[in-house]
């Protein structure tokens, strides 16, 4: 079984982005019925902005995990074997939303809480910006010991949703299927 978390970082009501992430991980979990995926959309969930107080960094716990829904999204990312961090583009960057979702999740590089997950970005933009929202988008997932196997773009001026998310689903489950044979055989060897 691949548990999925996939955490879209939209305030937008009709977020192309949550709408793109559906798409793409029922044709995931279509190609392939041991796929598992839940899909949490930022706006939905009460998180306080961070404070940059350094706390989380003394003493290895956020002050502010006790007001809001921010432990909750910690453990959905621990419980999954897959995280698909995406955003939209904001003028050149990741929405503000998935920013402060990454700031207040910093910490947990440090602690090393999530070595062993497999990764995927998506980032969607009118046209512009993708490609750097993506590396950033990269950078921090590394930065968290989640080992990035694939990053996507969906630009809407010239991308089809059908189209993408089906072509996704083929390319993510076949690197699935490649990372679990070869770390299996990486286990196998060391036994």
């Amino acid at each position: 079984m691949k548990k999925i978390i996939a955490i879209a970082g939209s305030n937008n009501k009709s977020s192309q982005t949550y709408r793109l992430l559906k798409l793409w991980l029922k044709r995931m979990s279509e190609l392939d019925d041991t796929v598992q995926y839940e899909v949490l959309l930022l706006r939905d969930f009460k998180l306080a902005m961070c404070e940059g107080c350094g706390t989380c960094l003394d003493k290895g716990e956020c002050t502010l995990d006790q007001e809001d829904d921010m432990p909750l999204l910690r453990e959905k990312m621990l419980e999954s074997d897959i995280i698909i961090f995406s955003s939209p583009v904001y003028h050149q960057n990741m929405s503000g939303i998935m920013k402060n979702f990454i700031d207040r999740v910093a910490f947990d590089s440090h602690k090393l809480v999530l070595p062993g997950k497999l990764g995927f970005t998506l980032t969607t933009t009118s046209f512009l910006g993708g490609k750097n929202v993506s590396d950033m988008l990269w950078q921090i997932q590394t930065s968290f010991g989640i080992k990035n196997i694939d990053n996507f773009v969906f630009r809407d001026a010239c991308d089809d949703e059908l189209v993408s998310s089906d072509e996704w689903a083929k390319v993510a489950i076949e690197d699935l299927k490649y990372q679990m044979e070869f770390g299996g055989q990486l286990l196998a060897n060391e036994g």
